[in-house]
């Protein structure tokens, strides 16, 4: 099925206990890496271990090098079981992450540099340059491991290096136990046999169109998506893609816009093009100069010897309201009628969709009920409940043009002796449109704490957990609804003295 050449095998058994762990892994948990933000600002010096631990998992900067042989196959690296996070699967040629030091820390010629470095101490390779590398793209992605101890969540750098050869490999055992080249067809058809064998980036990878599109374009990597070129470059860049973009994301809004844009656009040229042929004329006459021209009223009200020319027609009318200046602004109250008017058909178009639509699975384990003090009364004490859940949903279906993000929240909801309904929200999530629609995550602990007014959860046989979110609209009002599915937790009857 595959054309695999195994290199060097490892056989080391791994536990998950960091005291049996290899001690060479075990002093990397120190390396400082780049926390960043979705928009892969930098923020922070963050420890390895610190950004990996299920319980603290933060977003940082790393990179995933995918390089091809002369034959155009991608050389795929089998993690050492002597790694921590996710030993023994199949990932890309290479992927780690670049350090918080001056070296590294500058953007994609950091990464790029720190892709260097690892190339030579996980697969050998001498000699690599950085202007051999391309950068492909920046993907955002999230997994824990089943465990539910340690995971990934990555602002990760897709680099592609053309013509490398697999005789440059001299693996290092203690990261890379075999390796193997794989065609594309080959690759696609091994992950769908065999996802569990796989890092879940590489999953993700495998499944991203753009995977065949770099593989199309090795022999010119220049066609491929680059980053850091000049700032005009960017900005031509950024512009000409606009309306392909625009009408892929939003192809009603933008069609609906674009036209009545351009017909204020039209009326307006019409307007400045007769008012540059037929000059400045008493277009509007007000009601005291048609109707009533002898009334005292206009005698007192408009004086106009006190308007000196060229406020003046030659018949004494006033013209201030006919100028430029009350053209431009009428012209633009026109085009704010224009999109409210569009506004209001944007909200109508989807004014009455039911978005109660997101199918949602959740599932929890290790329920755990806590008595501490009351922060509010440190003479009473109140239950805290304690428990894992996982959330695994596709949101694909609640968006549509109109919708511009969901704002996602876990709550429990129960029934105690004093209130008819509790709700308790557990968790948080916004998704935007564009991005992780479907999300999986596994192994959370609640963001928020889970706090009764009471002692009512001991032993408490019906709490409901359940998914509900706001839909942010575009153009409307904000849309509360909830998702098809809900679980039901059943509390234990004795009190833990466990944190976690």
């Amino acid at each position: 099925m595959r054309s695999c050449r195994t290199l060097l095998s490892s056989t080391s058994s791994k536990s998950w206990n960091l005291s049996s762990c290899d001690a060479t892994q075990v002093s990397y948990l120190g390396e400082r890496c780049i926390e960043v933000d979705e928009q892969d600002n930098v923020l922070n010096p963050i420890s390895k271990g610190d950004a990996h631990r299920s319980s603290s998992l933060t977003l940082h900067r790393a990179f995933s090098v995918f390089c091809f042989t002369p034959a155009k196959k991608l050389i795929l690296q089998k993690r050492s079981l002597e790694k921590i996070t996710f030993p023994g699967l199949w990932a890309n040629t290479c992927c780690s992450h670049p350090l918080h030091n001056e070296r590294e820390l500058d953007g994609v010629f950091g990464v790029k540099r720190a892709a260097v470095r690892k190339l030579k101490h996980e697969l050998g390779i001498e000699g690599m340059k950085e202007e051999e590398m391309t950068e492909a793209g920046r993907f955002v992605y999230r997994s824990v491991m089943k465990d539910g101890e340690w995971g990934e969540h990555e602002m990760d750098y897709a680099l592609v290096v053309p013509n490398v050869a697999c005789d440059r490999i001299q693996m290092n055992p203690n990261e890379v136990s075999d390796v193997c080249d794989v065609s594309y067809e080959e690759l696609i058809d091994w992950v769908r046999k065999d996802p569990d064998a796989f890092s879940p980036w590489l999953q993700l990878f495998s499944r991203n169109p753009k995977l065949a599109l770099w593989w199309k374009s090795l022999d010119n990597v220049a066609s491929m998506v680059q980053y850091h070129v000049s700032r005009s470059s960017r900005l031509m860049a950024y512009w000409s893609a606009l309306p392909r973009r625009m009408l892929k994301k939003y192809p009603e809004q933008t069609i609906f816009y674009a036209t009545f844009g351009l017909a204020s656009v039209v009326m307006g040229a019409y307007k400045l093009q007769k008012f540059g042929t037929e000059g400045v004329k008493p277009w509007y006459r007000s009601y005291y100069d048609v109707v009533r021209p002898d009334d005292p009223v206009l005698k007192t009200w408009r004086k106009p010897e006190e308007y000196p020319a060229p406020y003046l027609s030659d018949n004494g009318f006033d013209l201030r309201m006919h100028s430029l200046y009350s053209r431009a602004n009428a012209l633009f109250a026109f085009t704010l009628w224009v999109m409210a008017a569009v506004t209001a058909a944007c909200f109508l178009s989807t004014g009455f969709v039911d978005y109660n639509n997101a199918s949602v699975e959740i599932t929890f384990n290790n329920p755990k009920v806590r008595s501490v003090v009351d922060y509010a009364s440190e003479d009473e004490r109140v239950d805290q409940g304690i428990l894992d859940f996982s959330i695994k949903g596709d949101f694909s279906d609640t968006f549509n043009w109109n919708v511009k993000q969901l704002f996602v929240y876990l709550v429990a909801e129960y029934k105690s002796k004093n209130n008819e309904l509790n709700q308790v929200v557990l968790w948080d999530r916004i998704i935007e449109r564009s991005r992780r629609v479907v999300i999986d995550e596994r192994q959370l602990k609640p963001k928020y704490y889970f706090m009764d007014d009471g002692t009512n959860l001991l032993n408490h046989p019906n709490v409901t957990l359940v998914l509900r979110y706001n839909v942010v609209p575009n153009a409307g009002y904000l849309r509360l609804a909830q998702a098809e599915n809900q679980v039901i937790v059943k509390f234990p009857g004795t009190y833990t003295t466990s944190k976690n």
